[in-house]
């Protein structure tokens, strides 16, 4: 007997295979933390955007379309008590987020500038307690984000 034969005989019809989009439900942490970062990363792009798509760079002050620029957070993302935290992120191009290390201290006055220095320190404050969050709550921010996301590419048009 041939390879093909028993290649043929071992494949699944497609009817047979399992379906390989999966629900928010069957999903593990790890796969709602990565959700949550695109869904809150668009979210926040997107408000920032103006009608025509073009986002500034909180950093340096280029200005790209909202899909291709990054979302920088002044407090690092392992943080996870600040990660989502809308005082903690702003967009910023990849040259000053990834290549530039964040551009800390240019970040850091942006913040206070949009948000007043007493929520910036609560925020920093805020970053050293340990705050865990479940599976359900991670679900629960996703639908809101994704609902917040879906209105402002009505608004705009996009």
């Amino acid at each position: 007997m041939s390879y093909s034969f028993w290649q043929n005989s071992y494949r699944k019809k497609k009817s047979e295979q399992p379906s390989k989009r999966r629900t928010l439900e069957t999903m593990g942490y790890k796969d709602l933390v990565k959700v949550l970062d695109r869904e809150f990363s668009w979210f926040i792009r997107l408000s920032a955007a103006d009608d025509s798509g073009l986002v500034r760079c909180v950093t340096c002050g280029s200005v790209h379309y909202w899909k291709e620029i990054t979302l920088g957070h002044y407090v690092s993302r392992t943080h996870h008590s600040v990660r989502w935290d809308l005082v903690n992120v702003a967009p910023q191009c990849s040259k000053c987020n990834s290549f530039h290390g964040g551009e800390q201290y240019k970040m850091r006055a942006y913040l206070i500038g949009k948000h007043g220095e007493a929520k910036v320190l609560a925020m920093e404050a805020w970053a050293d307690m340990t705050k865990t969050e479940t599976a359900d709550t991670l679900r629960k921010k996703i639908v809101e984000y994704r609902e917040k996301v879906r209105r402002l590419k009505i608004e705009k048009n996009l």
